[in-house]
């Protein structure tokens, strides 16, 4: 969940009104709110260990994933953020 991403301004421009906006998963976004297939490559990295500072990855960042992808796949027929409200307040 970390790293560089380069595209061409061409697909931006394709998909930047579908994009939801919402979180830092900006490439995941922008793939998921494309029509048509895209091809996409990883170059992988290693990290260090970490010196300073947590993770900010924790169940809710894992829930805002899995909400974006659904939302993706069949709309917003039920706020993202009110799912996720319910679920974490039970």
């Amino acid at each position: 969940m970390s790293g560089f991403f380069v595209v061409q301004r061409g697909f931006v421009d394709e998909v930047v009104h579908s994009a939801s906006g919402v979180g830092f998963k900006i490439l995941l976004d922008l793939v998921a709110s494309a029509d048509r297939p895209v091809r996409v490559g990883e170059v992988p990295y290693t990290f260090r260990e970490r010196r300073h500072g947590c993770s900010k990855l924790d169940v809710l960042v894992g829930l805002e994933y899995l909400q974006l992808l659904r939302t993706k796949k069949i709309g917003n027929l039920v706020p993202a953020r009110f799912l996720i409200f319910g679920w974490w307040v039970r």
